[in-house]
């Protein structure tokens, strides 16, 4: 699956808007800085939960961040614009932070993460430092963020109701409820439906499921990619609300 597939609406959203960042100021290229204008422009996503949560001053943070977004050097125009090094980077550990928190989509809370990486070294990192906000800051508080409303919606709600009768949940299947309801979180949806169980079923490595629906010679990558891209969704399923 392409990388761009992967990534949820929100986080293109904010791609979209890094672009329009560096066309406001004549750059040739897209940077970090662009990118972080970006995620701070999409309102009601991860990226700005997460900041929220530690306690960053949002609008402060934005000046700052177009402070240090002037144009760069190179040849070019706003309609041949591409990312820097230093943004495809950023992108790529976007990905690899979703992956190794087994998450389906990459979405803008990834994205922050790879722009706060000090490997990275650039601006916007510095900016965020500057602003007390560290990469760890924001592992820190997404898998706290990942974990806490578990335990609080779907271990109430679910949970307990299976558990009522003589039947329980596995290991699997609780992580399962969880990743479902981050699935539909990413994907803007106001309710968990039967195609955010089926990704969080794709995601996990060792599961039942998905092993089944390998072993038909079905491709989970197309399963994945289909959903993301809403093929055979209706704006408001009502068999699923």
């Amino acid at each position: 699956m392409e990388l761009w597939q992967r990534f949820t609406v929100r986080a293109r959203r904010s791609i979209l808007k890094a672009h329009n960042a560096a066309t406001q100021v004549d750059s040739p290229e897209i940077t970090s800085e662009h990118l972080l204008l970006g995620l701070l422009g999409v309102k009601g996503s991860g990226a700005r939960d997460l900041l929220e949560e530690l306690g960053v001053d949002l609008d402060g943070l934005q000046a700052h961040a177009m402070a240090h977004s002037g144009p760069v050097p190179g040849e070019g125009s706003p309609d041949e614009i591409r990312f820097t090094a230093n943004a495809q980077r950023v992108l790529q550990l976007a990905y690899s932070c979703a992956r190794d928190l087994k998450h389906a989509h990459i979405g803008t809370e990834h994205v922050l993460l790879g722009v706060a990486d000090p490997g990275c070294a650039s601006e916007a990192s510095r900016v965020l430092t500057e602003h007390g906000v560290t990469r760890d800051q924001l592992w820190e508080a997404l898998e706290r963020g990942a974990r806490e409303p578990y335990q609080a919606q779907e271990g109430a709600r679910v949970g307990e109701a299976l558990r009522g009768g003589e039947r329980h949940l596995t290991p699997a299947a609780e992580q399962v409820l969880h990743l479902a309801r981050e699935q539909s979180e990413q994907l803007g949806d106001e309710y968990v439906g039967t195609e955010h169980l089926l990704l969080a079923m794709l995601a996990l490595d060792d599961c039942v499921a998905r092993r089944l629906l390998a072993a038909q010679g079905i491709d989970v990558d197309r399963i994945r990619e289909a959903i993301s891209l809403g093929e055979g969704r209706r704006p408001a399923d009502s068999d699923e609300q």
